[in-house]
Order: structure tokens, then sequence, then C-alpha cells
């Protein structure tokens, strides 16, 4: 995986340039057929970006939760 380019769209995405809580964490959510990564803040979620297999199973191994 390509860390550099992950950590980009993560840093370029419209959630994190509205995060400006410690409260917000991040959740893999699944909308079917899609795998996103969400801040979350309580019972709200911003869509960061559509996650590809590997870059879901990397994050699962950082400790990002998954949520359905």
């Amino acid at each position: 995986m390509n860390y550099k380019r992950f950590l980009q769209k993560i840093d370029n995405s419209p959630a994190m340039k509205r995060k400006n809580s410690a409260n917000e964490s991040f959740v893999i959510r699944y909308k079917p057929p899609h795998i996103g990564l969400y801040l979350t803040n309580g019972n709200n979620y911003d869509w960061v970006f559509w996650l590809l297999k590997d870059e879901k199973l990397e994050l699962n191994e950082m400790g990002v939760k998954n949520i359905h």
C-alpha cells in the first residue's frame, strides 16, 4: 500500500478540513456497494472517501472500527 498517497487522500478530504474536535474519530461504514471512511462525532457521520479493500484491511489493522 502506498501510505503517502493514502494519507494525502485523508488530509485533502473535505471532512478533514472541517474537523475541529478531538472527540471525532474515524469509522469504516458499509453503504452497499461501497465501503467508506467516515469521520464521526456522536451520531453524525461525515464522509471522507471511499475505500479499496486493501485500504480497509490496513485501517482495520490500525484499529479503525467497522460499523454497519
